[in-house]
């Protein structure tokens, strides 16, 4: 092996020094430092992997090596990527976001959103009813709910007493008289042709009320022998949950 002892390789033309030409391997021993302050060394694609660099921290597919010379998480702490979704993980569920803000305010934090379906039912004292449908669809963003129903009775054997809507997916908020209006769309086919039949929530139950002939001084709920085997209601309501 031979060996050259230099203090300064410098170009005999220009500012470029070429060291070896295309499939030579050059060695930089263990210990030698390779000092490139105001210069500029380029090396191949895969000349080097990271295992050589002498960074602290841990080296993994998880991480990246920052420009101190450390290895850092590739992303925000608890968070992870949802494979080939490229959705981002918490890993807490109870972890979210803070909107509109840039310190961890409470009433800022949006911590929970979920979507799916729920089954309504007309509730009441005795008697029963088939459904030809029977849909119920919701959305949760934070602590509000938003719903969408439908009721189609095929089919009625002696219903009675006061008519409610039940089976809502979350329960309404604890705080009292915490009402909520509900929107009935249509309603058709009751045994009584009702121009003020109504819809709401109250507090801490999964009941929408449906009040009849409400007037200033009350009201009086649906009565369930109303309901026929061709009864159709449909509505959507939101309201809080705790």
């Amino acid at each position: 092996m031979s060996k050259i002892e230099v203090d300064t390789i410098a170009p005999q033309s220009g500012t470029t020094v070429t060291l070896g030409e295309s499939g030579d391997t050059i060695t930089v021993p263990t210990g030698v430092t390779l000092d490139t302050f105001n210069s500029t060394v380029t090396l191949p694609d895969g000349s080097v992997s990271l295992d050589k660099l002498s960074a602290t921290g841990t080296k993994d597919a998880t991480t990246f090596l920052r420009g101190d010379n450390t290895f850092a998480a590739a992303g925000l702490n608890g968070w992870s990527e949802d494979g080939a979704n490229n959705n981002l993980l918490p890993a807490s569920a109870s972890a979210g976001i803070y909107l509109g803000v840039n310190s961890a305010t409470a009433s800022n934090l949006l911590d929970d959103y979920e979507e799916g379906s729920w089954t309504p039912s007309f509730n009441f004292s005795s008697g029963s009813v088939g459904y030809a449908n029977q849909v119920g669809t919701y959305r949760k963003i934070g602590t509000t709910i938003h719903v969408q129903f439908m009721l189609q009775i095929n089919s009625a054997s002696s219903p009675s007493g006061n008519t409610t809507i039940t089976g809502l997916p979350f329960t309404t908020s604890a705080i009292a008289n915490s009402e909520s209006s509900a929107y009935l769309g249509i309603t058709r086919n009751l045994n009584n042709n009702y121009t003020n039949l109504r819809a709401y929530t109250n507090d801490s139950n999964t009941i929408i009320q449906l009040p009849v002939n409400a007037t200033s001084g009350g009201f009086s709920a649906l009565p369930a022998s109303d309901l026929q085997n061709t009864t159709l209601i449909f509505g959507n309501a939101t309201y809080f949950t705790d």
